[in-house]
């Protein structure tokens, strides 16, 4: 199982790709926002949810990261909704579209499986091993896509948050389309497809859980599910150069895993960011001044652990990639706490 071995701790340069961390100012100083061009940018999450194709999804998701970038600000007037068509040729015009997607479309091509079903992967020793692991790592970078989306047009609007909240996850689902993108790509390389092997929808399972909360989302898809990754992807790395897959290496090591450290951070920002906009926060930042080390026993980290027990099944698992989740914006009071198991009985007396 991929993580079982020692984490080998990989300190990366963000560059350009960093985003900037919230801070209690800036969450004072965001303003929330509901344009035409926010509304358009809803409706086309809602269409790349509705498109059956996995490649098809992330072809719409780049060219609505090119038109969301490109649109310049003063082009939106407040009216009426741009045409939804793109220059890359994809009609966002789904009447489906008009509603809360509930569940996406996915095409018969992926064989979805219960996540307790899935076969063991390997160590990659061996092409099918490998074709195995870039495969299950293709299909999450799919469901992450989707996820991304999915905050966009579940709570965007309905939780009346900023322009800089699409912004980040616009960024986030199309590097996550890019990233599925490039692992098909090297699935091909080694003679398989993406679609070839069963896949499973755990994270879908998990979302729709957190479907009536925004900060249950951010906190476990983003906070624990991501960050699991960044665990255990050093390890996946290192089987990859093990055993002579270079270029799988380094699209992991050079592309998914510095992009998913953004991810993480993008996730705890807007957590932090509804905690002291719209819960207890308001009142601790009146209180402390905006100040105060975050630790176990701050009042946003509580609310934190708190969401985690309540909708995460079982203890945090360690080793934990303790560099790269600081990059993330993660001291250890977020999740050594959550690693001890147990956590689930005192929930279950509450």
């Amino acid at each position: 199982m991929i993580g079982r071995r020692r984490v080998h701790t990989r300190r990366v340069r963000l560059g350009e790709n960093e985003r900037p961390r919230t801070t209690r100012r800036h969450i004072m100083s965001t303003t929330t926002t509901t344009t035409s061009r926010a509304r358009e940018l809803v409706r086309r999450a809602r269409c790349v949810m509705l498109e059956p194709s996995c490649a098809t999804k992330a072809a719409m998701t780049a060219d609505t990261h090119r038109w969301w970038f490109n649109r310049r600000d003063d082009d939106d007037d407040g009216g009426a909704a741009p045409p939804s068509t793109s220059g890359g040729g994809f009609a966002y015009d789904d009447p489906r579209a008009d509603d809360v997607v509930d569940d996406p479309v996915r095409d018969d091509s992926s064989r979805v499986v219960d996540p307790s079903r899935t076969k063991r992967l390997g160590n990659g020793g061996t092409v099918q091993s490998r074709i195995a692991i870039c495969h299950s790592l293709a299909s999450i970078e799919s469901w992450a896509m989707i996820l991304a989306w999915d905050c966009i047009q579940r709570f965007g609007e309905a939780r009346s948050m900023p322009e800089e909240f699409y912004d980040d996850f616009v960024n986030l689902a199309a590097d996550e389309g890019r990233h599925f993108t490039l692992l098909s790509e090297r699935l091909n390389a080694m003679g398989s497809s993406y679609g070839a092997l069963e896949t499973h929808d755990g994270l879908w399972r998990t979302a729709r859980e957190t479907a009536a909360s925004c900060e249950a989302r951010l906190v476990v898809e983003h906070c624990v599910h991501e960050a699991r990754g960044l665990d255990v992807l050093p390890t996946t790395i290192d089987k990859f150069q093990r055993h002579g897959d270079e270029e799988t290496a380094r699209l992991l090591e050079r592309v998914v895993y510095p992009e998913e450290i953004t991810h993480c951070a993008s996730g705890l920002r807007w957590f932090k960011y509804l905690y002291f906009r719209d819960g207890r926060g308001r009142e601790e930042m009146k209180s402390e001044g905006g100040g105060g080390e975050e630790t176990a026993t701050s009042g946003v980290v509580t609310a934190f652990h708190d969401i985690v027990r309540t909708y995460f099944h079982g203890a945090l698992k360690p080793p934990f990639n303790d560099d790269a989740r600081a990059r993330a914006g993660f001291t250890p009071a977020w999740y050594l706490p959550l690693a001890e198991k147990p956590f689930r009985e005192e929930t279950s007396t509450a």
